[in-house]
């Protein structure tokens, strides 16, 4: 069990799309590498013609409005959330894709498939938000099917380390953090090797050039639950003077996805 993991602020922070729509700005924006995170992930698909696939912690969808048409026809997808908002805006979403998608609640901490349901499972950018990573891998190897694959894409301790520095730098009261993850590039192969026979990393190289001091305060904002008024003013004023100074911050992704198989 992770202690550092609040469930209550977890679930407040995705309770709908209004905070992961904000750091998406930031990231579509300004990222330099242009082939698109989604894609590059989708690169990563060497999926039979027809197979069963479960994505836990689906989001705002954005993995397959991405790659509309390279879905397979035979690809039976089950979309999961914990939130049922989150998840009711991502069905809206997607119903102009012509898929026949399921949509389910789901806590990856108890999932309520039988053993060997799926022939892949996708996480994308969320076990490091679960609360227990061990019973989360154990119950997502159970639902797999032997010879199936586990995605899971995360961080790595290099993540925004730059916008990390200048925070601790600034001594602002707020959230940081963004590079201490439970599970992360650095140490996600020695959680998936307990369930997984073979486990491979691969890495996406990209940085953040932000040149503006609005998009970035919101993102910070974003994940800081309940600042004063007084607090964000104090933000806002950072950065827009760092920018009139600097006009640059260029900032580490350090991002990429592991493929392990069962």
């Amino acid at each position: 069990m992770n202690a550092n993991i609040d469930p209550k602020l977890i679930k407040k922070q995705y309770k709908n799309p209004s905070n992961l729509n904000i750091r998406r700005n930031l990231q579509e924006r300004f990222s330099t590498n242009k082939y698109g995170w989604y894609r590059w992930v989708f690169d990563h698909f060497n999926f039979p013609p027809n197979c069963k696939i479960l994505e836990l912690g689906s989001g705002l969808g954005l993995l397959w409005l991405e790659n509309e048409k390279r879905i397979q026809k035979g690809w039976d997808i089950t979309l999961t959330d914990f939130s049922r908002e989150m998840l009711d805006r991502t069905k809206q979403d997607l119903e102009k894709i012509n898929h026949d998608f399921k949509f389910k609640v789901v806590d990856i901490q108890n999932i309520p498939y039988p053993y060997e349901e799926f022939d892949i499972v996708i996480a994308n950018h969320m076990l490091y938000l679960v609360p227990d990573i061990e019973k989360a891998l154990a119950e997502t190897a159970r639902v797999i099917k032997p010879k199936g694959i586990m995605i899971a894409s995360t961080n790595g301790s290099g993540y925004m380390k730059e916008l990390e520095d200048l925070l601790e730098k600034s001594k602002l009261p707020v959230h940081r953090g963004y590079n201490k993850y439970t599970f992360s590039l650095d140490n996600g192969r020695v959680f998936l090797a307990k369930h997984f026979s073979k486990v491979e990393v691969f890495r996406y190289e990209d940085t953040l050039l932000i040149t503006e001091a609005e998009p970035l305060v919101a993102h910070i904002l974003s994940t800081n639950e309940g600042l004063n008024k007084k607090l964000i003013k104090e933000v806002d004023s950072y950065f827009k003077e760092y920018f009139a100074e600097h006009q640059k911050l260029l900032v580490s992704k350090d991002i990429g996805l592991f493929i392990a198989q069962k």
